[in-house]
């Protein structure tokens, strides 16, 4: 849920609620001073934006317990204070969707173009494929299992802006000091990508991602200097996303049976995945929970809140580029990763054509896990 709101006079007790039966949640906000001064029900997150002109944007994400719903947007005492677009989702908040007498679903990227930003000013179009992020509760870790620790809630800012990665302690006890990440089915001859965003609370500990017994994969990783020290199973990779965050991924190969197993993520003070007396402060954030199945790779991160969700493929198509590319000559340039598909189908990944016909055309393709680049009667004309 969320909201646009500017005082006008005296307006520090503003509420942004959902009132149902049972009650859901509310933020409470002063709009003179722009900060949120308290939450209630089931918030799980919250921000405030100031836009400009004294506007801000108010949201919160949470979960819902009732079966009626009313949006409100109110103030306690005598003020004034003006709200605009209004805002209520499922999932995580997004940018704003207008609306005039009906909802409008269009999800939070749907028919417009992905860019990523990751190290550079310049956006890259996203085209990846359909995925699937199994793992139900990808920013709750309290819902999680974790072991000789504990978790605190949306404790600092997470790499999407908002206040909303939690916080694993490790306690003194000698054992392991981790979180398992259970109720997956993994299938024998399935490739599995595991993917968490990752901070380091304290230093001396590696965080060690365990699927072997799930999909053959295991790595240690340094958070306090962003690199993969040991990968004793399957593949790994890290990626700085600023602030202290790394994007944390192993991959491996389910190699026999269908089964139920957990893996786990935690702490570890050697390369070795073993237990150790903890000191009661040492610890990491984490957000972003991803385990992607027939995935040889990570994807983008796809969010979800008590339930497995879908991201469709996409896909990119421009007409009447006459003004872009040149008539007679020309280049393309693509940055591609070559997923595992061995099939003997062709799949088109760029293609400039002169016309509908099978003719006069330049196409890359990927077949049999290869590219070829195919060259059709290129002509002058």
């Amino acid at each position: 849920m969320s909201v646009y709101i500017k005082n006008i006079s005296s307006a520090s007790n503003i509420f942004l609620g959902i009132v149902s039966n049972p009650y859901d949640a509310t933020l409470n906000f002063d709009a003179t001073s722009g900060t949120i001064i308290g939450t209630g029900g089931s918030i799980t997150s919250s921000s405030v934006t100031s836009v400009g002109s004294g506007w801000y944007r108010l949201s919160g994400t949470y979960i819902s317990t009732g079966t009626s719903t009313a949006f409100a947007v109110y103030g306690m005492g005598t003020m004034s204070f003006a709200a605009w677009g209004a805002q209520l989702e499922t999932g995580v908040t997004t940018a704003y969707i207008a609306t005039t007498s009906s909802a409008v679903s269009v999800g939070p990227v749907a028919n417009v173009p992905r860019l990523d930003y990751l190290g550079s000013t310049c956006g890259k179009l996203i085209l990846e494929p359909q995925r699937t992020n199994v793992q139900i509760n990808s920013e709750n870790f309290s819902a999680l299992a974790y072991e000789n620790g504990t978790i605190t809630s949306n404790n600092t800012t997470s790499p999407d802006g908002y206040v909303n990665a939690d916080l694993y302690t490790e306690n003194t006890t000698n054992s392991y000091h981790r979180i398992n990440v259970g109720g997956q089915t993994y299938t024998s001859g399935t490739a599995y990508t595991f993917s968490v965003f990752a901070k380091a609370n304290g230093t001396g500990r590696y965080l060690c991602v365990n699927a072997q017994s799930a999909f053959n994969a295991r790595t240690f990783f340094n958070l306090n200097t962003g690199v993969i020290s040991l990968t004793e199973l399957g593949s790994a990779t890290i990626t700085n996303y600023g602030n202290g965050w790394y994007r944390c991924t192993v991959t491996g190969t389910r190699t026999s049976g269908t089964s139920s197993d957990s893996m786990y993520f935690g702490l570890t003070t050697g390369l070795a995945d073993l237990n150790y007396t903890g000191n009661g402060t040492n610890g990491f954030w984490g957000w972003g929970i991803q385990i992607e199945n027939s995935a040889s790779y990570a994807t983008s991160y796809i969010p979800t809140l008590g339930a497995a969700v879908t991201r469709g493929q996409d896909v990119t198509s421009k007409s009447g580029i006459s003004s872009l590319i040149g008539q007679t000559n020309g280049s393309a340039q693509m940055t591609f990763v070559m997923d595992s598909d061995t099939s003997a189908d062709s799949t088109t990944m760029l293609g400039i054509h002169a016309s509908t016909s099978t003719a006069n055309r330049i196409q890359l393709l990927s077949r049999f896990g290869t590219v070829v680049c195919w060259l059709l009667q290129i002509i002058q004309l």
